[in-house]
């Protein structure tokens, strides 16, 4: 987990009378915690009759004894080191934004399921958790070619890695038998139209995506092109999308403080 959540999470774990709804609220803000609570509640150790999608019913059909043991145990990606911890504090903020931008984009196209699209938003960057507890030279190597030569992150990945954040953070959640479509969702984030099963969630959380990238959140203000082919596909424009970055600026500060809060009794 990163840092700050761990603290977060560690005051909860070991507060007696911390209901599961506040611990799910922290999870919420971690993409690797998120990630493992969902793993465990998609595991045939429970055999619910659905996949889970949402971290809250995970938190709760896991409950509050699992999920003090299984927090407190380091698991891969979720507690290990990470090396550069304001790296990852900065990968997990932008995952935040995301999550909330898909919810923003959910509701503008009219998509029922925002516990699945702020799941698959929380997660679409798991891969670099996954790099990042790696090799310290190859992660070192990435951020070299991408300042050299100025390409992009998943094209550095592909050079060192042969594969990149996206496909490596499917590979994962896909072992880890989350739902097909999250999984999906994570590793076309970059590239949506190539889903044959589940382009509305993958094009929603690449627009969540772009819009979290412009709005700078977590990152460098960044413009990423917006593809003609989603954008008619959804019927939004492009002034739609500027407006759904000015929403995601104004609930942003709430959004936080809400996460800063949770851990405040």
């Amino acid at each position: 987990m990163t840092s700050r959540i761990t603290k977060r999470l560690t005051e909860l774990l070991n507060d007696s009378t911390a209901s599961v709804e506040e611990v799910a609220t922290v999870i919420s803000g971690d993409p690797p915690a998120a990630a493992q609570v969902l793993r465990a509640a998609n595991s045939p150790y429970y055999g619910f009759h659905r996949t889970i999608s949402s971290v809250r019913d995970a938190s709760c059909l896991i409950g509050m004894t699992t999920l003090r043991t299984m927090l407190r145990i380091p698991q891969t990606p979720s507690a290990v080191s990470f090396g550069d911890s304001d790296r990852m504090e900065r990968v997990a903020t932008h995952s935040r934004a995301v999550a909330h931008a898909a919810k923003i984009v959910a509701r503008r196209v009219y998509f029922p399921n925002r516990d699945k699209v702020y799941a698959a938003g929380l997660l679409h960057d798991i891969g670099k958790f996954v790099i990042a507890s790696g090799s310290a030279r190859e992660q070192s190597e990435i951020d070299r070619l991408i300042r050299s030569y100025r390409i992009p992150a998943t094209q550095a990945e592909m050079l060192v890695l042969g594969s990149d954040h996206a496909a490596i953070g499917a590979s994962v959640l896909n072992q880890w038998d989350l739902p097909s479509s999250i999984v999906e969702a994570v590793r076309l984030h970059h590239h949506p139209t190539r889903s044959e099963n589940a382009l509305d969630l993958c094009g929603i959380v690449s627009l969540a995506n772009i819009i979290a990238h412009r709005a700078g959140l977590g990152v460098a203000p960044e413009v990423y092109e917006l593809d003609p082919v989603l954008l008619d596909y959804f019927g939004l424009s492009r002034a739609s999308i500027e407006t759904m970055e000015h929403q995601l600026e104004d609930l942003w500060p709430d959004s936080e403080a809400q996460l800063e809060m949770s851990s405040v009794r």
